[in-house]
């Protein structure tokens, strides 16, 4: 049985109040300002997230990495084949389970990550400007606290 809907909220009636429009809308504005400054064969935000993990592990299996970015297994195969075929990544199976992938990055993709590290950072920044580093900081506790509900 569906719970009752609190009629008295602001975005009952205004789709562009809506939680999850307004999560849209600041995702592709996000997008937006990442492509702008962050421009390099043409990678996206999930790989340039996934090629900084790979950072952080000498190597790391397909479905903990998965897990790190919050990509489902489907799609994460898709980004690192992608991600292979422009040499950021290399990949192999376990010896001793032939189901298991392991991801490595490699020379290319750890200069990559150097080379745009600090205009992420910037399209972080840019995307939360309006904000003061006090809201900033709100503003994060509160997307972790939504997520952390799952």
């Amino acid at each position: 049985m569906a719970e009752k809907i609190n009629t008295n909220c602001v975005w009952i009636n205004n789709v562009q109040k809506r939680p999850g429009f307004l999560i849209r809308l600041l995702h592709q504005k996000h997008t937006a300002i990442f492509n702008s400054e962050c421009s390099v064969d043409g990678l996206t935000p999930m790989m340039f997230s996934i090629l900084s993990v790979l950072t952080q592990h000498d190597k790391i299996e397909q479905t903990k990495l998965a897990k790190l970015v919050a990509v489902d297994k489907t799609n994460i195969v898709d980004v690192l084949n992608r991600l292979s075929k422009m040499g950021y990544i290399s990949r192999e199976k376990c010896d001793s389970d032939k189901r298991k992938r392991y991801t490595f990055i490699s020379e290319k993709g750890k200069l990559v990550v150097e080379k745009m590290n600090d205009r992420v950072l910037y399209s972080h920044e840019k995307t939360l400007a309006p904000l003061s580093d006090e809201e900033s900081m709100q503003f994060l506790w509160l997307m972790e606290k939504l997520l952390s509900e799952d």
